[in-house]
């Protein structure tokens, strides 16, 4: 059955949906796919059981089996990429026989992915914690005093470097905790994010600083992480309580949503990766925490809010993204949250992949068109601007090297659960299995193996 969306709005919440265009709660039905009379599904923020189910599989056979799968043949056996003047008909070709090549090397990818990801030091249960965990009292990207303010004197303060190795450890033990299933992992998890919690006072920086992107970053491996232990993919029961929760709790509910909440309240004034994070953070953490009221706010905010992040970071008819003028990389980081957003939304019975006939699917062939070099035939809009009507600074798109790896999450589902052609995407996937989105402002990462589907 089918729940009716109810938004109930605190007075934090008025503030930034306020500067919302605001969707009807008919509007966010309109995307549901049936969400469960029961409430969340958990897990539920990114992972789902059947994520695991498949996991767990995939390493019994790789492991105990001994059936390692056979790697694809190299990329040199299609040739190089076509240089940018070569006509359309030629990159299609070049583009299609990649895309075979590619699907080939399906499992062998999940499988280099998973070899990469248990190799990770942050993955494993015996990772040694910094000792931001026990003497933090306030958390920053960086000292620069326009960003953080003036601070107490004597102000315990850890810059960035420290505490998301942490946070990122707690993320991946989590993911390891519900693969291999041993407990171990799930108490080191838990054991970073309860000890960051009983001494943490705050996240300095005004509206205008880069403490925006550390709530978005660590706030989603957090939201990750909570969900992971606290509502384990079966058999796994917890070994926490809901007692055992509640310094966790308290910090995100009195430090880390509200400083989300009061981001949102403003105009937007950041780059769109920015807002994708934050958007991210804060669905994940109302499934996470169960709180109704805040998972609907925040689909709120991707459908059409007053922001960089969500749908407001792609051009409905042309498909490129808002930092496509920017660089190359800044854009794979948006791409990986929005990602992670809609997938969480997907397991909840919220169908956003395919809000505005597939809105997220056009902006990713976009981006991967331009990033193989076939962008001379590419749709450009240079008078496009995004939100803040103050980014839109180059009238062409930027081309580079781009850093991080972003795609087998869409392409699983687009492709493998849709049955939608992913022609520039499937492309742009990576030989050997996605283990380059493996750094501390990373997740999801691994997605190769983590979001694989057979």
């Amino acid at each position: 059955m089918k729940k009716k969306l109810l938004v109930i709005i605190s007075f934090a919440g008025a503030l930034f949906l306020a500067s919302c265009s605001m969707v009807t709660n008919e509007e966010i039905e309109r995307w549901g796919r049936g969400r469960s009379a029961e409430g969340f599904v958990h897990p539920g923020v990114v992972y789902s059981q059947e994520n695991f189910d498949i996991a767990r599989k995939l390493v019994e056979k790789w492991e105990v089996h001994g059936n390692i799968p056979a790697a694809p043949p190299a990329d040199d056996t299609i040739g190089n990429a076509p240089d940018r003047s070569t006509p359309l008909p030629d990159w299609i070709k070049w583009r299609d026989k990649r895309r075979e090549l590619r699907r080939y090397a399906g499992e062998y990818r999940a499988y280099r992915s998973w070899q990469k990801l248990k190799s990770k030091g942050q993955a494993s249960a015996g990772y040694s914690i910094s000792a931001a965990a026990d003497n933090a009292e306030y958390l920053a990207r960086s000292g620069d005093p326009q960003f953080i303010g003036v601070m107490p004197e004597g102000a315990k303060i850890y810059y960035a470097g420290t505490f998301d190795n942490d946070f990122f450890a707690a993320y991946l033990n989590g993911v390891m905790y519900n693969v291999t299933q041993d407990v171990a992992h799930a108490e080191k998890a838990f054991d970073i994010l309860d000890r960051y919690s009983r001494n943490l006072k705050g996240l300095p920086g005004s509206i205008h600083s880069d403490t925006r992107l550390l709530v978005g970053l660590q706030g989603g491996q957090i939201a990750m992480a909570l969900e992971l232990i606290r509502h384990p993919a079966a058999p796994l029961v917890s070994p926490f309580n809901d007692a055992d929760f509640q310094s966790i709790d308290r910090m995100l509910r009195d430090i880390w949503i509200p400083r989300m909440e009061r981001f949102f309240a403003y105009p937007p004034e950041t780059q769109g990766n920015v807002d994708c994070a934050m958007l991210m953070a804060y669905l994940g953490m109302g499934v996470a925490l169960e709180d109704r009221d805040i998972y609907d706010k925040a689909l709120l905010l991707i459908l059409d809010g007053e922001n960089n992040g969500g749908f407001q970071y792609i051009h409905n008819e042309t498909g490129q993204l808002q930092e496509n003028h920017r660089d190359a990389s800044h854009p794979a980081l948006g791409v990986l949250k929005i990602g992670g957003a809609l997938e969480t939304a997907w397991i909840q019975g919220d169908d956003l992949y395919s809000v505005n006939n597939n809105e997220f699917l056009r902006g990713l062939e976009f981006y991967c068109q331009l990033m193989l070099g076939a962008d001379r035939y590419l749709p450009w809009d240079p008078f496009w601007q995004d939100v803040t009507r103050g980014f839109n600074y180059n009238t062409s798109p930027v081309l580079g090297d781009i850093g991080r790896q972003c795609w087998e999450l869409p392409y699983n589902h687009y492709f493998k659960v849709k049955g939608l052609e992913t022609m520039w995407l499937e492309a742009r996937l990576v030989q050997d299995g996605e283990g380059d989105d493996n750094a501390p402002d990373s997740g999801p990462s691994y997605s190769s193996f983590l979001l694989y589907r057979p």
